[in-house]
């Protein structure tokens, strides 16, 4: 948003790493919304990429969720 190039740290353990931009707004963009997200879903649930989850929260417990986060560890909702 600042208007400056972005960086992204590419760590040495991971494989190459690929960044995409858009205007969710953009006409063109939200046409292919449904599309992506199907895709990314039928991805998680054959197992091609992985997110080790620490810990799963009830909505209730945002504050305690938030507080894991910054601890370290990826939670879910």
């Amino acid at each position: 948003m600042s208007g400056e190039p972005v960086t992204i740290a590419r760590r040495p353990d991971r494989q190459a790493v690929v960044v995409k931009g858009f205007f969710l707004n953009h006409p063109d963009v939200e046409l292919k919304i449904p599309a992506h997200c199907a895709r990314r879903r039928r991805s998680s649930l054959q197992a091609r990429f992985r997110v080790p989850i620490a810990a799963s929260y009830p909505l209730t417990a945002f504050r305690e969720a938030v507080a894991h986060v910054q601890r370290g560890g990826k939670v879910m909702f």
